[in-house]
């Protein structure tokens, strides 16, 4: 369960850093049930916030 956790958020970092989805929608498209988890998996992960992980590492 961990790695495909880890495959997840890693994904939704590269959509974070590249697209313009909304948080909400990235959380979908990785397969998180609710943004809420997806938000506290991703903290815990980069221990960030989705959106301030996007203003820190937006494509340019």
């Amino acid at each position: 369960m961990q790695w495909l956790l880890k495959a997840r958020l890693r994904r939704a970092q590269e959509l974070l850093e590249n697209s313009t989805a909304y948080v909400d929608q990235i959380a979908t498209a990785c397969g998180f049930q609710s943004t809420v988890t997806f938000r506290s998996s991703f903290r815990r992960m980069t221990g960030v916030s989705p959106a301030s992980y996007r203003r820190r590492f937006k494509a340019a």
